[in-house]
Protein backbone atom coordinates (compact mmCIF):
# COMPACT_ATOMS: atom_id res chain seq x y z
CA UNK A 1 0.00 0.00 0.00
CA UNK A 2 2.88 2.10 0.25
CA UNK A 3 5.78 3.60 1.97
CA UNK A 4 4.94 4.36 6.03
CA UNK A 5 1.18 2.40 5.49
CA UNK A 6 0.01 -0.37 8.05
CA UNK A 7 0.32 -3.70 6.69
CA UNK A 8 -2.12 -5.21 9.40
CA UNK A 9 -5.19 -4.21 8.68
CA UNK A 10 -8.05 -5.91 8.77
CA UNK A 11 -9.47 -4.31 5.87
CA UNK A 12 -6.59 -4.09 3.41
CA UNK A 13 -6.67 -3.18 0.85
CA UNK A 14 -9.15 -1.04 0.06
CA UNK A 15 -11.17 -0.56 -3.34
CA UNK A 16 -14.12 0.60 -4.95
CA UNK A 17 -17.15 -1.04 -4.85
CA UNK A 18 -20.17 -1.12 -7.17
CA UNK A 19 -20.90 1.97 -8.78
CA UNK A 20 -23.98 4.00 -8.04
CA UNK A 21 -25.69 3.58 -11.43
CA UNK A 22 -24.98 -0.40 -11.14
CA UNK A 23 -26.79 -0.67 -7.69
CA UNK A 24 -29.86 1.00 -8.76
CA UNK A 25 -29.68 -0.90 -11.56
CA UNK A 26 -29.35 -4.03 -9.85
CA UNK A 27 -32.30 -3.09 -7.75
CA UNK A 28 -34.44 -2.32 -10.27
CA UNK A 29 -33.76 -5.61 -12.34
CA UNK A 30 -34.46 -7.71 -9.34
CA UNK A 31 -30.66 -9.25 -9.71
CA UNK A 32 -29.88 -8.02 -5.78
CA UNK A 33 -32.66 -7.32 -2.83
CA UNK A 34 -32.13 -3.63 -1.71
CA UNK A 35 -32.02 -5.41 1.80
CA UNK A 36 -28.80 -7.08 0.55
CA UNK A 37 -27.43 -4.35 -0.84
CA UNK A 38 -27.74 -1.90 2.43
CA UNK A 39 -26.50 -5.08 4.73
CA UNK A 40 -23.56 -5.19 2.44
CA UNK A 41 -22.68 -1.12 3.21
CA UNK A 42 -23.42 -2.04 6.88
CA UNK A 43 -20.93 -5.27 7.44
CA UNK A 44 -18.48 -3.52 5.67
CA UNK A 45 -18.62 -0.21 8.06
CA UNK A 46 -18.46 -3.16 10.66
CA UNK A 47 -15.40 -4.49 9.60
CA UNK A 48 -13.88 -1.39 8.90
CA UNK A 49 -14.84 0.29 12.19
CA UNK A 50 -13.92 -2.66 14.66
CA UNK A 51 -10.47 -3.66 13.82
CA UNK A 52 -8.05 -3.10 15.65
CA UNK A 53 -7.40 0.12 13.54
CA UNK A 54 -10.64 1.44 13.11
CA UNK A 55 -10.98 3.69 9.39
CA UNK A 56 -12.96 6.27 11.66
CA UNK A 57 -15.33 7.37 8.91
CA UNK A 58 -18.27 6.26 9.78
CA UNK A 59 -19.22 7.72 13.45
CA UNK A 60 -23.14 6.94 13.68
CA UNK A 61 -24.45 4.06 12.10
CA UNK A 62 -28.21 3.90 10.65
CA UNK A 63 -28.95 0.13 10.65
CA UNK A 64 -32.08 0.25 11.80
CA UNK A 65 -33.53 2.96 9.90
CA UNK A 66 -31.35 1.90 6.90
CA UNK A 67 -33.02 -1.58 6.92
CA UNK A 68 -36.59 -0.56 7.72
CA UNK A 69 -36.08 1.90 4.48
CA UNK A 70 -34.35 -1.01 2.48
CA UNK A 71 -37.40 -3.46 3.11
CA UNK A 72 -39.40 -0.66 1.76
CA UNK A 73 -37.96 -0.35 -1.36
CA UNK A 74 -38.16 -4.25 -2.21
CA UNK A 75 -42.07 -4.25 -1.45
CA UNK A 76 -41.84 -1.54 -4.22
CA UNK A 77 -39.71 -3.48 -6.58
CA UNK A 78 -41.70 -6.71 -5.78
CA UNK A 79 -45.49 -4.65 -6.04
CA UNK A 80 -43.88 -2.79 -9.26
CA UNK A 81 -44.84 0.29 -7.48
CA UNK A 82 -42.99 3.57 -9.26
CA UNK A 83 -39.27 3.86 -8.25
CA UNK A 84 -37.94 7.36 -7.54
CA UNK A 85 -34.39 7.64 -9.51
CA UNK A 86 -32.33 6.95 -6.23
CA UNK A 87 -34.17 4.32 -5.01
CA UNK A 88 -32.55 1.93 -2.38
CA UNK A 89 -29.03 3.56 -2.75
CA UNK A 90 -26.97 3.69 0.22
CA UNK A 91 -25.34 6.82 0.80
CA UNK A 92 -23.77 8.45 4.09
CA UNK A 93 -24.09 12.00 4.90
CA UNK A 94 -21.58 14.21 6.96
CA UNK A 95 -22.54 15.08 10.37
CA UNK A 96 -22.79 18.42 10.15
CA UNK A 97 -25.48 18.52 7.86
CA UNK A 98 -28.83 18.24 9.91
CA UNK A 99 -30.72 14.70 9.62
CA UNK A 100 -33.96 14.26 11.37
CA UNK A 101 -33.05 12.07 14.95
CA UNK A 102 -29.75 11.11 13.76
CA UNK A 103 -26.11 12.89 15.58
CA UNK A 104 -25.60 16.36 13.92
CA UNK A 105 -22.48 16.88 16.06
CA UNK A 106 -20.50 19.42 13.45
CA UNK A 107 -17.29 17.48 15.16
CA UNK A 108 -17.61 19.95 18.47
CA UNK A 109 -18.30 19.21 22.09
CA UNK A 110 -21.71 21.51 22.60
CA UNK A 111 -23.58 19.64 19.77
CA UNK A 112 -22.20 16.23 20.62
CA UNK A 113 -25.87 15.01 21.60
CA UNK A 114 -27.74 17.70 19.06
CA UNK A 115 -30.68 15.33 16.97
CA UNK A 116 -32.23 17.36 14.78
CA UNK A 117 -36.26 16.89 14.38
CA UNK A 118 -36.39 17.55 10.83
CA UNK A 119 -34.01 17.22 7.58
CA UNK A 120 -32.19 19.71 5.79
CA UNK A 121 -33.53 20.10 2.43
CA UNK A 122 -30.98 18.70 0.64
CA UNK A 123 -30.94 15.77 2.70
CA UNK A 124 -34.86 15.62 1.39
CA UNK A 125 -34.54 15.71 -1.53
CA UNK A 126 -32.21 12.67 -1.79
CA UNK A 127 -34.35 10.66 0.44
CA UNK A 128 -37.23 11.92 -1.71
CA UNK A 129 -35.59 10.50 -4.35
CA UNK A 130 -34.53 7.09 -2.82
CA UNK A 131 -31.53 7.50 -1.31
CA UNK A 132 -30.83 5.53 2.10
CA UNK A 133 -28.81 6.87 4.47
CA UNK A 134 -26.89 3.98 6.14
CA UNK A 135 -23.99 6.42 8.70
CA UNK A 136 -23.21 9.72 9.61
CA UNK A 137 -19.55 10.39 8.44
CA UNK A 138 -16.16 12.13 10.35
CA UNK A 139 -15.27 15.76 10.16
CA UNK A 140 -13.20 18.20 11.27
CA UNK A 141 -14.32 20.62 13.95
CA UNK A 142 -17.13 22.83 12.50
CA UNK A 143 -15.70 21.87 8.68
CA UNK A 144 -12.35 23.74 9.74
CA UNK A 145 -9.56 22.02 8.67
CA UNK A 146 -6.89 19.90 6.20
CA UNK A 147 -6.77 16.75 8.13
CA UNK A 148 -8.92 14.23 9.17
CA UNK A 149 -8.73 15.34 13.03
CA UNK A 150 -12.07 15.46 14.94
CA UNK A 151 -11.55 15.96 18.93
CA UNK A 152 -14.87 14.40 19.20
CA UNK A 153 -14.88 11.44 16.68
CA UNK A 154 -11.04 11.01 16.71
CA UNK A 155 -8.90 10.99 13.48
CA UNK A 156 -10.45 9.56 10.11
CA UNK A 157 -7.58 7.31 8.44
CA UNK A 158 -7.08 7.74 4.23
CA UNK A 159 -8.32 3.90 3.12
CA UNK A 160 -6.06 4.14 0.10
CA UNK A 161 -2.74 4.76 2.53
CA UNK A 162 -3.32 5.25 6.63
CA UNK A 163 -0.10 6.86 6.84
CA UNK A 164 -1.44 9.80 4.37
CA UNK A 165 -3.33 12.66 5.26
CA UNK A 166 -7.18 11.90 4.77
CA UNK A 167 -7.78 15.94 4.26
CA UNK A 168 -10.55 17.83 5.61
CA UNK A 169 -12.95 18.41 6.69
CA UNK A 170 -15.44 16.02 4.34
CA UNK A 171 -12.86 13.42 5.25
CA UNK A 172 -15.50 10.66 6.58
CA UNK A 173 -17.71 10.92 3.48
CA UNK A 174 -14.16 10.45 0.95
CA UNK A 175 -13.10 7.87 2.83
CA UNK A 176 -16.33 5.95 3.23
CA UNK A 177 -16.81 6.15 -0.51
CA UNK A 178 -12.85 5.43 -1.00
CA UNK A 179 -13.20 1.85 1.11
CA UNK A 180 -16.23 1.13 -0.61
CA UNK A 181 -18.71 1.65 1.87
CA UNK A 182 -21.08 3.23 -0.49
CA UNK A 183 -21.10 4.88 -4.06
CA UNK A 184 -21.16 8.29 -2.79
CA UNK A 185 -22.38 10.31 -0.17
CA UNK A 186 -22.92 14.43 1.22
CA UNK A 187 -20.70 16.67 2.74
CA UNK A 188 -19.80 20.23 2.43
CA UNK A 189 -17.17 22.72 0.92
CA UNK A 190 -16.18 26.32 2.49
CA UNK A 191 -12.86 26.34 1.14
CA UNK A 192 -12.03 22.98 -0.45
CA UNK A 193 -13.72 20.51 1.79
CA UNK A 194 -15.17 18.27 -0.47
CA UNK A 195 -12.55 18.55 -3.23
CA UNK A 196 -9.31 17.94 -1.27
CA UNK A 197 -10.65 14.68 0.80
CA UNK A 198 -11.70 13.73 -2.76
CA UNK A 199 -8.71 14.06 -4.16
CA UNK A 200 -6.62 12.42 -1.43
CA UNK A 201 -8.76 9.60 -1.27
CA UNK A 202 -8.42 8.96 -5.14
CA UNK A 203 -12.06 9.61 -5.90
CA UNK A 204 -14.77 12.70 -7.30
CA UNK A 205 -14.96 15.26 -5.38
CA UNK A 206 -17.77 18.19 -6.75
CA UNK A 207 -18.46 21.77 -5.35
CA UNK A 208 -21.45 22.90 -6.81
CA UNK A 209 -22.18 26.94 -7.37
CA UNK A 210 -23.56 28.71 -4.43
CA UNK A 211 -26.78 28.58 -4.06
CA UNK A 212 -27.66 25.46 -6.51
CA UNK A 213 -27.96 22.54 -3.58
CA UNK A 214 -30.03 24.71 -0.80
CA UNK A 215 -27.72 25.38 2.42
CA UNK A 216 -30.00 25.54 4.90
CA UNK A 217 -29.87 23.01 7.30
CA UNK A 218 -26.42 22.68 7.49
CA UNK A 219 -23.88 24.16 10.84
CA UNK A 220 -22.37 26.97 9.12
CA UNK A 221 -18.75 28.33 8.47
CA UNK A 222 -19.74 31.07 6.25
CA UNK A 223 -22.86 31.70 4.39
CA UNK A 224 -20.98 33.23 2.03
CA UNK A 225 -18.83 30.32 0.98
CA UNK A 226 -20.63 27.63 1.92
CA UNK A 227 -22.05 24.79 -0.11
CA UNK A 228 -23.35 21.03 0.49
CA UNK A 229 -22.15 18.72 -2.12
CA UNK A 230 -21.18 15.54 -3.21
CA UNK A 231 -18.38 12.97 -3.52
CA UNK A 232 -18.70 9.43 -5.38
CA UNK A 233 -16.31 7.12 -7.01
CA UNK A 234 -16.94 7.98 -10.43
CA UNK A 235 -18.71 11.40 -12.31
CA UNK A 236 -21.53 9.43 -12.80
CA UNK A 237 -22.04 8.94 -8.82
CA UNK A 238 -21.65 12.45 -8.26
CA UNK A 239 -24.10 13.32 -11.49
CA UNK A 240 -26.60 11.24 -9.56
CA UNK A 241 -26.72 13.50 -6.33
CA UNK A 242 -26.87 16.45 -8.06
CA UNK A 243 -29.47 16.12 -10.17
CA UNK A 244 -31.65 14.74 -7.26
CA UNK A 245 -30.67 17.61 -4.93
CA UNK A 246 -31.29 19.99 -7.51
CA UNK A 247 -33.86 18.62 -9.68
CA UNK A 248 -32.68 18.75 -12.60
CA UNK A 249 -31.69 16.38 -15.45
CA UNK A 250 -29.12 13.74 -15.10
CA UNK A 251 -26.14 15.34 -16.83
CA UNK A 252 -24.02 13.11 -19.50
CA UNK A 253 -20.78 12.96 -21.24
CA UNK A 254 -20.78 16.22 -23.19
CA UNK A 255 -19.52 16.56 -26.46
CA UNK A 256 -16.40 18.66 -26.24
CA UNK A 257 -15.97 19.13 -30.08
CA UNK A 258 -13.48 22.69 -30.31
CA UNK A 259 -14.61 23.07 -26.79
CA UNK A 260 -11.60 25.65 -25.54
CA UNK A 261 -9.89 24.25 -22.10
CA UNK A 262 -7.19 26.90 -20.34
CA UNK A 263 -4.20 25.64 -18.46
CA UNK A 264 -3.58 28.85 -16.33
CA UNK A 265 0.58 28.43 -16.30
CA UNK A 266 1.26 32.08 -14.37
CA UNK A 267 -1.50 30.19 -11.44
CA UNK A 268 0.43 27.18 -11.68
CA UNK A 269 3.30 28.80 -11.23
CA UNK A 270 2.51 30.28 -7.68
CA UNK A 271 2.66 26.43 -6.08
CA UNK A 272 5.13 27.39 -3.03
CA UNK A 273 7.53 24.38 -4.00
CA UNK A 274 6.82 24.10 -7.73
CA UNK A 275 4.73 21.01 -9.36
CA UNK A 276 5.80 17.32 -8.70
CA UNK A 277 6.63 15.72 -11.97
CA UNK A 278 3.71 13.21 -11.15
CA UNK A 279 1.49 16.21 -10.86
CA UNK A 280 2.42 17.39 -14.34
CA UNK A 281 1.98 13.87 -15.71
CA UNK A 282 -1.39 13.77 -14.64
CA UNK A 283 -2.48 17.67 -16.21
CA UNK A 284 -0.71 16.30 -19.31
CA UNK A 285 -2.61 12.93 -19.41
CA UNK A 286 -6.36 14.64 -18.72
CA UNK A 287 -4.60 17.38 -21.69
CA UNK A 288 -4.44 14.67 -23.69
CA UNK A 289 -7.20 12.64 -23.41
CA UNK A 290 -9.38 16.11 -23.78
CA UNK A 291 -7.62 16.65 -26.99
CA UNK A 292 -7.92 13.13 -27.62
CA UNK A 293 -12.06 13.75 -27.14
CA UNK A 294 -11.94 16.71 -29.13
CA UNK A 295 -11.86 19.40 -27.21
CA UNK A 296 -8.81 22.79 -27.35
CA UNK A 297 -6.34 22.64 -24.99
CA UNK A 298 -4.35 25.40 -24.50
CA UNK A 299 -2.17 27.13 -22.17
CA UNK A 300 -3.57 31.10 -20.88
CA UNK A 301 -1.63 33.23 -18.68
CA UNK A 302 -3.76 36.32 -16.60
CA UNK A 303 -5.83 34.36 -14.26
CA UNK A 304 -3.48 35.27 -10.83
CA UNK A 305 -4.82 38.80 -11.63
CA UNK A 306 -8.21 37.57 -11.36
CA UNK A 307 -7.93 35.55 -8.23
CA UNK A 308 -7.00 38.71 -6.29
CA UNK A 309 -9.21 41.07 -7.66
CA UNK A 310 -10.44 41.99 -4.63
CA UNK A 311 -7.87 41.44 -2.04
CA UNK A 312 -8.93 44.91 -0.36
CA UNK A 313 -11.34 43.02 0.94
CA UNK A 314 -9.47 40.34 2.49
CA UNK A 315 -8.95 40.97 6.73
CA UNK A 316 -5.76 38.76 6.24
CA UNK A 317 -3.63 39.46 2.69
CA UNK A 318 -2.22 35.73 3.11
CA UNK A 319 -5.80 34.39 2.89
CA UNK A 320 -7.77 34.69 -0.34
CA UNK A 321 -11.24 35.18 2.23
CA UNK A 322 -12.94 38.26 2.44
CA UNK A 323 -14.79 39.72 5.48
CA UNK A 324 -17.52 37.86 6.52
CA UNK A 325 -19.52 37.63 9.65
CA UNK A 326 -19.02 34.00 10.57
CA UNK A 327 -20.71 34.37 14.33
CA UNK A 328 -23.86 35.66 12.58
CA UNK A 329 -24.18 32.86 10.20
CA UNK A 330 -23.64 30.65 12.99
CA UNK A 331 -26.46 32.00 14.86
CA UNK A 332 -29.02 31.81 12.35
CA UNK A 333 -28.23 28.36 12.43
CA UNK A 334 -28.92 27.96 15.93
CA UNK A 335 -32.19 30.20 16.04
CA UNK A 336 -33.72 28.50 12.79
CA UNK A 337 -33.87 25.80 14.98
CA UNK A 338 -35.28 27.50 17.75
CA UNK A 339 -37.77 28.81 15.87
CA UNK A 340 -39.01 25.81 14.05
CA UNK A 341 -39.87 25.13 17.76
CA UNK A 342 -41.64 28.44 18.13
CA UNK A 343 -39.63 29.61 20.99
CA UNK A 344 -39.78 33.35 20.90
CA UNK A 345 -35.95 34.22 19.65
CA UNK A 346 -35.84 37.53 21.17
CA UNK A 347 -36.53 37.17 24.67
CA UNK A 348 -34.38 34.11 24.41
CA UNK A 349 -31.20 36.34 23.40
CA UNK A 350 -30.37 38.29 26.65
CA UNK A 351 -30.49 34.69 28.50
CA UNK A 352 -27.55 32.92 29.33
CA UNK A 353 -28.11 28.62 29.45
CA UNK A 354 -28.78 28.99 32.94
CA UNK A 355 -31.21 31.42 32.97
CA UNK A 356 -33.00 29.26 29.65
CA UNK A 357 -32.92 25.99 31.61
CA UNK A 358 -34.75 28.03 34.34
CA UNK A 359 -37.41 29.24 31.69
CA UNK A 360 -37.95 26.09 30.10
CA UNK A 361 -38.72 24.36 33.66
CA UNK A 362 -41.29 26.67 33.97
CA UNK A 363 -43.40 25.57 31.06
CA UNK A 364 -46.54 24.52 31.24
CA UNK A 365 -48.17 21.32 29.60
CA UNK A 366 -49.71 22.70 26.97
CA UNK A 367 -46.80 24.70 25.60
CA UNK A 368 -44.81 21.46 25.96
CA UNK A 369 -47.16 19.83 24.00
CA UNK A 370 -47.17 22.47 20.81
CA UNK A 371 -43.30 22.37 20.84
CA UNK A 372 -43.57 18.72 20.84
CA UNK A 373 -46.25 19.04 17.97
CA UNK A 374 -43.42 21.12 15.99
CA UNK A 375 -40.48 18.82 16.72
CA UNK A 376 -42.94 15.30 15.55
CA UNK A 377 -41.16 13.60 18.81
CA UNK A 378 -43.11 12.99 22.11
CA UNK A 379 -43.91 14.95 24.82
CA UNK A 380 -41.46 13.24 26.85
CA UNK A 381 -38.85 14.05 24.44
CA UNK A 382 -39.27 17.83 24.92
CA UNK A 383 -37.20 18.78 27.72
CA UNK A 384 -33.78 16.98 26.35
CA UNK A 385 -34.57 18.84 23.14
CA UNK A 386 -34.85 22.72 24.43
CA UNK A 387 -31.49 21.54 26.42
CA UNK A 388 -29.65 20.45 23.41
CA UNK A 389 -30.84 23.45 21.06
CA UNK A 390 -33.19 25.66 23.28
CA UNK A 391 -30.41 26.32 25.31
CA UNK A 392 -27.85 26.52 22.80
CA UNK A 393 -26.03 30.03 22.02
CA UNK A 394 -23.10 30.67 19.89
CA UNK A 395 -20.68 31.68 22.78
CA UNK A 396 -21.98 28.34 24.31
CA UNK A 397 -20.45 26.30 21.33
CA UNK A 398 -17.10 28.65 21.56
CA UNK A 399 -16.54 28.01 24.92
CA UNK A 400 -16.31 24.20 24.01
CA UNK A 401 -14.32 24.66 20.78
CA UNK A 402 -10.68 22.91 21.12
CA UNK A 403 -9.16 24.88 18.58
CA UNK A 404 -8.41 28.38 19.58
CA UNK A 405 -8.09 29.74 16.06
CA UNK A 406 -11.62 27.55 15.12
CA UNK A 407 -13.06 29.35 18.12
CA UNK A 408 -11.67 32.96 16.96
CA UNK A 409 -12.87 32.68 13.99
CA UNK A 410 -16.83 32.52 15.37
CA UNK A 411 -16.33 35.77 17.52
CA UNK A 412 -18.21 38.41 16.84
CA UNK A 413 -16.43 41.55 14.04
CA UNK A 414 -13.76 43.44 15.99
CA UNK A 415 -13.92 46.94 14.95
CA UNK A 416 -11.11 48.89 15.90
CA UNK A 417 -11.34 51.55 18.91
CA UNK A 418 -9.75 54.26 16.94
CA UNK A 419 -12.65 53.82 14.61
CA UNK A 420 -14.81 53.96 17.06
CA UNK A 421 -13.82 56.85 18.93
CA UNK A 422 -13.55 58.79 15.35
CA UNK A 423 -17.62 57.86 14.24
CA UNK A 424 -18.29 59.10 18.16
CA UNK A 425 -16.37 62.00 17.48
CA UNK A 426 -13.67 61.14 20.20
CA UNK A 427 -10.76 61.29 17.57
CA UNK A 428 -7.82 62.62 18.96
CA UNK A 429 -8.30 66.04 19.84
CA UNK A 430 -6.36 68.60 18.34
CA UNK A 431 -6.70 71.09 20.89
CA UNK A 432 -5.93 68.45 23.66
CA UNK A 433 -3.69 70.35 26.65
CA UNK A 434 0.16 70.13 26.21
CA UNK A 435 1.70 67.13 29.38
CA UNK A 436 3.42 70.65 31.44
CA UNK A 437 -0.02 72.33 31.62
CA UNK A 438 -0.83 69.49 34.57
CA UNK A 439 -4.26 71.13 35.85
CA UNK A 440 -5.35 71.83 32.42
CA UNK A 441 -4.57 68.38 31.21
CA UNK A 442 -6.30 66.73 34.32
CA UNK A 443 -9.78 68.73 33.31
CA UNK A 444 -9.42 68.26 29.59
CA UNK A 445 -9.49 64.35 30.44
CA UNK A 446 -12.06 64.52 33.24
CA UNK A 447 -14.12 65.96 30.51
CA UNK A 448 -13.18 63.45 28.08
CA UNK A 449 -14.12 60.87 30.51
CA UNK A 450 -17.46 62.44 31.14
CA UNK A 451 -18.29 62.78 27.44
CA UNK A 452 -17.46 59.02 27.25
CA UNK A 453 -19.61 57.62 29.58
CA UNK A 454 -22.73 60.03 28.79
CA UNK A 455 -22.48 58.08 25.06
CA UNK A 456 -25.15 55.35 25.55
CA UNK A 457 -24.31 51.80 25.00
CA UNK A 458 -26.92 51.47 22.40
CA UNK A 459 -25.32 53.96 20.49
CA UNK A 460 -21.66 52.51 20.63
CA UNK A 461 -23.43 49.30 19.20
CA UNK A 462 -25.65 51.53 16.29
CA UNK A 463 -21.84 52.63 15.40
CA UNK A 464 -20.25 49.53 15.87
CA UNK A 465 -23.39 47.96 13.21
CA UNK A 466 -22.71 50.48 11.04
CA UNK A 467 -19.30 49.36 10.39
CA UNK A 468 -20.21 46.42 10.09
CA UNK A 469 -22.47 46.79 7.49
CA UNK A 470 -20.08 49.01 5.30
CA UNK A 471 -17.35 46.36 5.53
CA UNK A 472 -19.73 43.76 4.52
CA UNK A 473 -21.28 46.11 1.46
CA UNK A 474 -17.67 46.71 0.40
CA UNK A 475 -16.98 42.72 1.19
CA UNK A 476 -20.22 42.26 -1.60
CA UNK A 477 -18.77 44.61 -4.04
CA UNK A 478 -15.72 42.86 -4.06
CA UNK A 479 -17.32 39.53 -4.85
CA UNK A 480 -19.63 41.00 -8.10
CA UNK A 481 -16.00 42.49 -8.64
CA UNK A 482 -14.21 39.04 -8.71
CA UNK A 483 -16.94 36.72 -10.63
CA UNK A 484 -17.02 39.88 -13.37
CA UNK A 485 -13.46 39.71 -13.57
CA UNK A 486 -13.73 35.89 -13.83
CA UNK A 487 -16.24 35.75 -16.23
CA UNK A 488 -14.98 38.20 -18.20
CA UNK A 489 -11.45 36.30 -18.31
CA UNK A 490 -13.47 33.28 -19.63
CA UNK A 491 -14.83 35.49 -22.36
CA UNK A 492 -11.74 36.89 -23.20
CA UNK A 493 -9.55 33.45 -23.18
CA UNK A 494 -12.62 32.13 -25.31
CA UNK A 495 -12.58 29.29 -22.82
CA UNK A 496 -14.94 27.34 -20.87
CA UNK A 497 -13.12 25.59 -18.20
CA UNK A 498 -9.65 25.69 -16.60
CA UNK A 499 -7.74 22.43 -16.26
CA UNK A 500 -4.59 22.14 -13.14
CA UNK A 501 -3.44 19.46 -10.91
CA UNK A 502 -4.99 19.30 -8.17
CA UNK A 503 -2.38 19.48 -5.63
CA UNK A 504 1.09 20.32 -6.55
CA UNK A 505 2.94 18.39 -4.52
CA UNK A 506 2.57 14.54 -3.10
CA UNK A 507 0.53 14.46 -0.06
CA UNK A 508 1.94 15.10 3.54
CA UNK A 509 1.52 12.05 6.60
CA UNK A 510 -0.49 11.91 9.32
CA UNK A 511 2.69 11.86 11.72
CA UNK A 512 4.14 15.30 10.21
CA UNK A 513 4.00 17.68 12.82
CA UNK A 514 2.20 20.92 12.01
CA UNK A 515 0.92 19.21 8.46
CA UNK A 516 -2.49 20.91 8.44
CA UNK A 517 -0.66 24.22 8.10
CA UNK A 518 1.55 22.79 5.41
CA UNK A 519 -1.36 21.43 3.52
CA UNK A 520 -3.16 24.75 3.03
CA UNK A 521 0.43 25.49 0.63
CA UNK A 522 -0.30 21.97 -1.27
CA UNK A 523 -3.42 20.19 -1.15
CA UNK A 524 -5.76 23.43 -0.71
CA UNK A 525 -3.02 25.49 -3.04
CA UNK A 526 -5.90 25.98 -5.31
CA UNK A 527 -8.64 25.08 -3.52
CA UNK A 528 -8.91 28.06 -1.49
CA UNK A 529 -10.02 30.50 -4.10
CA UNK A 530 -12.71 31.59 -5.78
CA UNK A 531 -15.25 29.97 -3.03
CA UNK A 532 -17.04 33.00 -2.41
CA UNK A 533 -18.59 33.50 -6.17
CA UNK A 534 -20.90 31.35 -7.50
CA UNK A 535 -18.61 29.30 -9.95
CA UNK A 536 -18.66 25.34 -9.82
CA UNK A 537 -15.49 23.34 -9.82
CA UNK A 538 -14.50 18.96 -9.47
CA UNK A 539 -11.82 16.92 -8.83
CA UNK A 540 -11.33 13.93 -9.95
CA UNK A 541 -8.74 11.47 -10.22
CA UNK A 542 -6.34 9.99 -12.94
CA UNK A 543 -4.24 6.64 -13.28
CA UNK A 544 -0.75 8.43 -12.91
CA UNK A 545 0.34 8.01 -9.12
CA UNK A 546 2.08 9.70 -6.19
CA UNK A 547 4.82 6.80 -5.94
CA UNK A 548 5.39 5.75 -2.50
CA UNK A 549 1.91 6.73 -1.20
CA UNK A 550 0.34 5.01 -3.79
CA UNK A 551 -2.25 7.97 -4.31
CA UNK A 552 -3.49 8.92 -7.47
CA UNK A 553 -2.60 12.06 -8.88
CA UNK A 554 -5.95 14.26 -9.64
CA UNK A 555 -6.88 16.97 -11.78
CA UNK A 556 -9.27 19.65 -11.27
CA UNK A 557 -11.47 21.59 -13.06
CA UNK A 558 -13.07 25.36 -12.80
CA UNK A 559 -15.98 26.12 -14.76
CA UNK A 560 -18.79 28.49 -15.48
CA UNK A 561 -22.11 26.75 -15.46
CA UNK A 562 -22.46 23.26 -13.41
CA UNK A 563 -24.09 21.08 -15.96
CA UNK A 564 -21.39 21.96 -18.99
CA UNK A 565 -18.21 20.95 -16.47
CA UNK A 566 -20.32 17.87 -14.83
CA UNK A 567 -20.35 16.88 -18.46
CA UNK A 568 -16.95 17.67 -19.38
CA UNK A 569 -15.94 16.02 -15.97
CA UNK A 570 -17.94 12.72 -17.69
CA UNK A 571 -16.25 13.15 -20.83
CA UNK A 572 -12.69 13.20 -19.31
CA UNK A 573 -13.06 10.37 -16.98
CA UNK A 574 -14.08 8.11 -20.10
CA UNK A 575 -11.30 9.10 -21.84
CA UNK A 576 -9.07 8.37 -19.11
CA UNK A 577 -10.43 5.11 -19.28
CA UNK A 578 -12.99 5.41 -16.57
CA UNK A 579 -12.59 4.45 -13.09
CA UNK A 580 -12.50 0.87 -13.28
CA UNK A 581 -9.03 1.38 -15.05
CA UNK A 582 -6.99 3.76 -12.47
CA UNK A 583 -8.83 1.21 -9.92
CA UNK A 584 -7.18 -1.53 -11.14
CA UNK A 585 -3.91 0.15 -11.81
CA UNK A 586 -3.93 1.54 -8.36
CA UNK A 587 -5.55 -0.71 -5.84
CA UNK A 588 -5.84 -4.46 -7.94
CA UNK A 589 -9.34 -4.35 -9.06
CA UNK A 590 -12.80 -3.78 -7.71
CA UNK A 591 -14.96 -6.07 -5.43
CA UNK A 592 -18.79 -6.16 -4.95
CA UNK A 593 -20.40 -3.84 -2.01
CA UNK A 594 -19.63 -5.43 1.10
CA UNK A 595 -18.13 -7.98 -0.07
CA UNK A 596 -13.88 -9.47 -0.22
CA UNK A 597 -11.36 -7.52 -1.87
Amino acid sequence: MGAGASTNLAWEPSVLGDSAAEIIRQIRSGERTCVEIVQASLDRITLLETSERPLNACVETLAESALEAARTVDDKVKNKRPLGPLEGLPIVVKINVDVKGALTTASTAALKEWRPPSNAPCVSRLIEAGAIIVARANMCELAVGFSGASPVHGLCLNPRNPAINVGGSSSGTAASVAAGIVPCGLGSDTGGSLRGPAALCGVVGFRPSTGRWPSKGVVPVSALRDTPGPIGQSVEDVCLLDAAATSSPLVEAKDVTDLKIGIPRDWLATAPNGCDENALAALDAASAALRKSGALVEDVDGFCAVTETSRDTWPVQVLPVPFENNHNDLQTYIEAHQDALGLDIEALRPLDRMERKLYFASLDDESLKQIARRAHCEKDCVMDLLDSIGTLTVSSIQDKVASPHIRALFDSPKIPQDIIDERLGFAKDPDRPMAKNLTELKRWESEERGRRLAVKDEEIQRVIQEVIDEKTQASQKGVEALEKAYRAFFAEKNIRCLLLPTMPQPPGTINDKGYAAKAFTNEYHWLFHLNEIPVPSITLPTSVVFPGSMIPCSVLLYGLDDAELLGVARTLEDALGGVSDWAVAAFGGRRTLGGAP
